[in-house]
């Protein structure tokens, strides 16, 4: 069995748990607080896909937009 094959083998596994279960898949595991941060010339928008998917999982998303490039220098 190659490693593709095993992975997708017990992602099913855990899918069918949860089913039996009665609880959404990713109600087994429990909600997390994440904190993504950017990189240069980006903002705390460029992680609203991944912000969106983490919020419908169920966790507590913070995306902050970092100063530091001069956007603020008037002030």
């Amino acid at each position: 069995m190659i490693r593709r094959d095993l992975l997708k083998a017990l992602g099913l596994a855990a899918l069918a748990g949860a089913a039996l279960s009665g609880r959404p898949a990713h109600a087994a595991v429990p909600a997390k607080p994440f904190v993504l941060v950017h990189g240069a010339w980006h903002g705390g928008w460029c992680w609203r896909h991944v912000r969106d998917r983490l919020i419908a999982a169920g966790h507590e998303v913070y995306t902050p937009t970092l100063t530091g490039q001069g956007e603020r220098h008037h002030l």
